[in-house]
């Protein structure tokens, strides 16, 4: 009696998966979404862009920007730089103009301007480091400046 049974049931199996065959194969397919045609690609101008500089940075100056409102005459500016610098790059200006000592510490990372004799009371000056290279190629990006009063302090 089993067997009967189990004939049946396979029948049954069989019979539902090729109606289910059918009734798939009835459908239209969806119609297709067209293929967009897109632009053949065209190359590009070829540019020539500046080879990559690494930048100088300026890492302190002393005396600080709030002391110098009242920067006594005596007083020497350094500026220090993240790496070495070349000297010979080095290109500044000071209005009004005064004679300065430029000195450049054993490591070329600090800079020094000492007036000479003084600088002048009361007087306001800019300093403007327009340009300097470093040991290894980088570069100083833009003019540095650096505005100051010299005044005449107690004791000197």
């Amino acid at each position: 009696m089993k067997k009967p049974y189990l004939i049946l049931i396979l029948g049954a199996i069989i019979l539902f998966i090729f109606i289910l065959i059918l009734y798939l194969l009835s459908f239209k397919k969806g119609a297709e979404i067209p293929q967009q045609e897109l632009p053949a690609p065209t190359s590009a101008p070829e540019r020539i862009y500046p080879k990559a500089q690494k930048i100088l940075k300026i890492v302190s100056v002393f005396p600080e920007s709030k002391y110098l409102q009242s920067l006594s005459v005596a007083s020497q500016i350094i500026i220090t730089f993240g790496e070495s610098i070349n000297p010979t790059s080095l290109t500044y200006e000071i209005t009004p103009s005064i004679s300065v000592l430029t000195e450049l510490d054993s490591t070329a990372t600090k800079l020094s301007f000492k007036p000479r004799p003084f600088w002048k009371p009361d007087e306001k000056y800019t300093l403007v480091i327009k340009k300097v290279n470093g040991q290894r190629g980088s570069v100083l990006v833009g003019e540095y400046r650096i505005e100051f009063k010299a005044v005449v302090s107690s004791g000197e």
